[in-house]
């Protein structure tokens, strides 16, 4: 019946893996479209000279570029492995898959599924930071149950972990200051093109040095002189800010009350702001790459499944062979003993 041959179908679709490619070639070809546009505006920003481009640090620049370059590679791995596995899994020779586990990476069976492989290491340990990472930010903004953030705060993992973060921004607070450093004493501009598009002043010292630390242009007023500062980290400005009595508006000047912010508090409130919706977006990733994981499994699975169909068949093709050898082994024994007892 119809639904039957339907059924049929589907099973052998399932036993190659197709579906599972499928799905593979969807979220990888998306992924590798959505890089491929991004790395584009990452060289459009470092090469191009237009008051936009101007306006952006080169770090984050590079910064882009990079990762849409990485993110390129791993889709591209991931649609390129997944057609080169496919065209073995659908390939009706007998001998195909026979080299796996037994040279290494040395054949074509074992390049293709290294490629796989290597693409679904990459896949489950994308999968396992973005779930990880999720969930702290989740926490952090607040957004976990409440028996779940109180077990979470009642543990040594808390302790543990907020002892990295505090570890993290003292190593953080030493390294903007020495790119701060180096960028001005060299004449680059990076420092003051990222205090121009915060809108702020410094990074977090109110008496840093002026012609080191607050060269923005948010860092003198209309006379000339240095504006004054205001700690951006401190409690009060952080309620305003998350009460909403202080809006943050990027390349225009931040103050409270005549004074100028400092560009970590700046950081910092845009960080913990979004927060909910950078952990919801790791969870999405953590589920996508959780999905291509196991779907890149499948596909590397189907070979074996077929080589293990195949090999009975081998089996009955060596048989007669081995029959063979030891029926002339018989006969050439029974020749020499007619021989001896002749002789």
């Amino acid at each position: 019946s119809e639904l039957g041959a339907f059924q049929r179908r589907k099973d052998n679709m399932c036993k190659k893996g197709q579906i599972a490619a499928c799905i593979l070639y969807v979220t990888n070809g998306i992924t590798l479209a959505l890089s491929l546009a991004g790395l584009g505006i990452g060289i459009w920003l470092l090469v191009s000279n237009t008051a936009v481009t101007n306006s952006v640090p080169d770090y984050l620049a590079v910064a882009l570029t990079v990762a849409m370059v990485v993110f390129a590679f791993v889709a591209g791995l991931g649609v390129f492995a997944t057609v080169a596995q496919m065209k073995e899994n659908n390939d009706t020779d007998p001998e195909t898959g026979g080299a796996l586990g037994k040279e290494g990476c040395c054949t074509k069976d074992c390049c293709n599924s290294c490629g796989i492989s290597l693409y679904s290491f990459f896949s489950i340990f994308g999968s396992v930071g973005g779930l990880i990472f999720g969930v702290i930010a989740i926490y952090y903004a607040g957004a976990l149950p409440t028996e779940i953030s109180n077990a979470y705060t009642n543990s040594s993992v808390a302790t543990t972990v907020d002892g990295w973060f505090t570890s993290l921004d003292s190593y953080i607070d030493d390294k903007v200051y020495s790119l701060i450093e180096r960028t001005t004493t060299s004449g680059g501009t990076d420092w003051i093109d990222t205090q121009d598009l915060l809108g702020c002043c410094g990074w977090n010292d109110t008496a840093a040095d002026p012609d080191i630390y607050l060269t923005g242009g948010c860092c003198t007023v209309a006379n000339g002189t240095n504006a004054t500062l205001i700690d951006s980290l401190s409690g009060d400005t952080f309620t305003s800010l998350f009460n909403g009595e202080l809006a943050i508006t990027f390349s225009e000047c931040n103050t409270v009350q005549g004074s100028v912010l400092t560009c970590k508090g700046l950081v910092l409130y845009s960080t913990q702001s979004n927060l909910v919706t950078v952990g919801v977006v790791l969870l999405v990733i953590w589920f996508v790459l959780l999905v291509c994981f196991i779907c890149a499994l499948k596909v590397r699975s189907a070979l074996e499944a077929k080589t293990a169909r195949m090999s009975p068949q081998k089996k009955e093709k060596e048989k007669p062979r081995l029959c063979s050898r030891h029926r002339r082994v018989g006969e050439m024994a029974k020749w020499f003993e007619t021989a001896m007892s002749t002789g």
